[in-house]
C-alpha cells in the first residue's frame, strides 16, 4: 500500500478555498513543509489567512490498521510510525 500522496492545487482552486473559508470565517491552512520553517512551509504560508495555535494527539484508534500501515519499522518516536522517514 501506498501511503504517500502528491497533491497539487492550481490558483484556480486555491482561490476557491480562500473564498470557502472567508465566507465561513474558517481559517485556511495548507499544512507544513517537511521541516519547521523551510520554504515549502513558508511557500503554503503564503496562502493562509490567519495563524492559529495547532493542537495534535497522538491516539490510535485502530489498533490492527496502524500496525499494518506501520510494519515492521523501527521509528524510535516518530509518530505516527508509517509515516517514519
Amino acid at each position: 500500500m501506498n501511503t504517500k500522496m502528491s497533491v497539487v492545487l492550481r490558483p484556480e482552486q486555491i482561490e476557491k478555498l480562500k473564498a470557502f473559508a472567508a465566507e465561513r470565517d474558517l481559517p485556511l491552512n495548507l499544512g507544513g513543509g517537511l521541516s519547521p520553517g523551510d520554504r515549502l512551509e513558508e511557500f503554503k504560508r503564503g496562502f493562509a489567512n490567519r495563524e492559529e495555535q495547532w493542537f495534535t494527539t497522538e491516539l490510535i484508534c485502530d489498533r490492527q490498521a496502524y500496525g499494518e500501515l506501520a510494519g515492521k519499522r523501527d521509528t524510535g518516536e516518530f509518530f505516527p510510525a508509517y509515516r517514519a522517514p
